[in-house]
């Protein structure tokens, strides 16, 4: 089965061949410079990829003796292992990872259908699969990046099939994703934006019959970079990249640039081979925004890179290994013994020892032992301090501590407990954050695909979405996304927000609000029934008013302190409907008693039914005190 990256078919980009040739020069420039500024921190990831492996610096060592210890320390890999899956069971541990909330009352009945679609849609988009990959990059490197399209999968035996049409969430390598122009850390606002994938000549035969790319100047890479060559050779598994001549060093290229000489950059996309230094296809940027996603573990301020686990504690490893080293080695030469002796006192240079063995010699005094070195217990204290840097520095605790679990005992209270596991987990907040944003970031751009599929006018998208979620449903989902304003309107997030909530945190944040809110609504009925009162004083009816309004207010800002709860306005009750119609009807009630009091019958020239009288004019009917009026026959 094959994929074919489908872009939503906008004008084609009419230019001449100068600007063409002139465009490619300019894009060339700029994407070797990227590559060139780029080499010093891919040097370094070469090097945290070696360390994260235990692979030591040099294969043999010989000092202080021949062939001595030389054992890498991975405390980077613990430490990233660790945050690793405390990302993963942040965000999976909740049967439901997404959740979609709207912020607009009108949208609540379309909010609660996309949350019916998203829920079947994280399983077509590969969500699981491809977070794994960009959160384990974020911990380990520092920057993890989403790439979304529109793929379209097809088998071919006989005859094309096409088996399967829908965005995907893939994950892209940080080596693989080039940013240029500025130290801008958004990948929407740096001046270009480079995928490179590495494509077969079939391929690009499928993408210029199926998108209309010019392959005929491509020309096959010489080989794979550096990166992915250390990857492949820490991985002891060459992939089949190595092993075909065929491969092409492709860009998708996401760009700003006054093609056409007006004075203005045009948001462009560009498909370009790199070794001929030529594009295949140069046409309008198909998407509003860039379908690429960006997570970043700790950030540098205002650089596009951002910091990870194993950069972190890359000093605090190198120190380690060599005091780890330096430890084995005095072990080995403390029980090690050298021999002095006078010339010609051992016939033949050297002693042999074994247990039990009677050397015999005819001074035995000449052959003195020499200690070679003594146990040093400071090596072990030192690295108990070069440890607990390490854990200052990124906060896991699992270098040394037990876990919290085992820490707190059976006796510890459950309040108690939860405090202090959201003091531990402050630390992570925003390298978690940044995962969960990032995360639900790409679940966003996924159902942007779908919308820009629907706005062009693909029905098959819209009975695909028909078949999979009833007529009811699909209705309002595609209703919404026809809506160009809809993503300002519903929120797409990741359930869990922090570390600290889980089932349970939930459930009892749960309780707390519907006690919290039990009492409001109680009061809240209270207080509406005094306001509509017409014989409620008008001082004691303002004072009402009053106490709503700031009930509803506190109420509102309680309920926002509760991670789980973003939309406050679904559990605030608002009575001013009710109030105003209260004070129509008490109007109108008085107008018709007034009128009744001044015999001029009904407000609007109608007969008062309780009038009575012949032609000199009717006579009202007294007010009922309680004794029921006679009966006119019996009068």
């Amino acid at each position: 089965m094959r994929d074919i990256t489908l872009h939503t078919a906008i004008e084609d980009l009419r230019i001449s061949d100068e600007q063409r040739a002139n465009f490619d020069q300019w894009l060339a420039t700029e994407l070797f410079e990227a590559k060139a500024l780029r080499t010093s921190i891919e040097s370094l990831w070469r090097t945290l990829l070696r360390q994260y492996e235990a692979v030591p610096e040099t294969p043999i060592r010989n000092t202080p003796v021949e062939n001595a210890s030389n054992i890498e320390i991975p405390l980077g890999a613990i430490a990233t292992d660790s945050i690793y899956a405390q990302m993963i069971d942040l965000i999976y541990t909740l049967s439901q990872p997404i959740t979609v909330r709207h912020l607009n009352k009108e949208y609540v009945d379309r909010a609660k259908a996309m949350q019916t679609w998203i829920d079947v849609l994280i399983h077509d988009i590969d969500m699981r699969p491809a977070s794994e990959h960009s959160i384990f990059d974020t911990a380990q490197l520092g920057n993890g990046f989403y790439y979304i399209p529109f793929i379209e999968s097809y088998v071919k035996h006989k005859a094309f099939k096409v088996v399967e049409r829908g965005p995907k969430i893939i994950s892209m390598l940080p080596d693989d994703v080039f940013a240029v122009g500025g130290v801008f850390y958004d990948v929407q606002q740096c001046r270009t934006l480079a995928l490179r994938f590495y494509r077969t000549e079939s391929e690009l035969k499928t993408y210029a019959k199926t998108k209309g790319w010019d392959i005929s100047k491509c020309s096959p890479c010489a080989g794979l970079d550096w990166m992915t060559n250390r990857r492949e050779h820490l991985a002891r598994t060459p992939g089949d990249m190595r092993r075909r001549t065929d491969m092409y060093e492709c860009y998708d290229i996401y760009t700003r640039y006054d093609i056409d000489g007006d004075g203005i950059d045009e948001d462009l996309l560009v498909a370009y081979d790199l070794t001929s230094q030529k594009s295949m296809r140069i046409s309008y940027s198909p998407y509003d925004e860039r379908p690429v996603t960006k997570m970043g573990y700790q950030l540098r301020s205002h650089q596009f890179y951002a910091q990870g686990v194993m950069e972190m504690l890359s000093p605090f490893q190198f120190e380690m290994t060599a005091l780890h080293n330096h430890q084995i080695d005095n072990v080995f030469l403390s029980n090690c013994r050298m021999w002095a002796s006078q010339y010609g006192s051992i016939q033949s240079g050297t002693v042999s020892i074994w247990a039990g063995r009677n050397l015999e010699m005819a001074d035995p005094t000449t052959l003195k032992e020499l200690k070679l070195s003594d146990i040093y217990p400071s090596l072990e204290a030192t690295q108990g301090m070069v440890t607990s840097l390490a854990e200052r520095r990124t906060g896991a605790n699992e270098l040394t501590q037990p876990s919290q679990n085992q820490t707190f005992g059976n006796r510890t209270p459950g309040v108690t407990a939860m405090s202090l596991l959201q003091q531990a987990n402050r630390r992570f907040t925003p390298a978690f954050d940044s995962v969960r944003l990032g995360t639900a970031g790409a679940v966003r751009q996924a159902v942007l695909r779908y919308a820009e599929r629907v706005r062009a006018g693909d029905f098959a998208v819209e009975e695909h979405l028909k078949q999979r979620l009833g007529q009811q449903v699909s209705e309002l989902v595609i209703e919404c996304l026809k809506d160009p304003g809809f993503d300002k309107s519903i929120a797409i997030l990741v359930t869990a927000s922090s570390q600290a909530i889980n089932k349970d945190a939930d459930r009892q944040n749960a309780v707390t609000l519907a006690n919290t809110l039990a009492p409001y609504y109680e009061k809240m009925f209270q207080l509406t029934a005094q306001v509509v009162n017409p014989a409620t004083p008008p001082e004691l009816r303002s004072a009402a008013l009053k106490i709503i309004h700031s009930t509803s207010e506190l109420i509102d800002r309680i309920i926002r302190t509760f991670e789980q709860f973003k939309d406050p306005e679904t559990f605030i009750v608002d009575t001013s409907e009710e109030i105003l119609e209260a004070e129509q009807n008490a109007q109108l009630q008085q107008m018709m008693l007034q009128g009744m009091a001044m015999g001029g019958g009904m407000p609007g020239g109608g007969m008062d039914p309780g009038m009575m009288g012949g032609e000199g004019g009717g006579q009202p009917v007294p007010p009922f005190n309680g004794t029921p009026p006679p009966n006119p026959a019996e009068v």
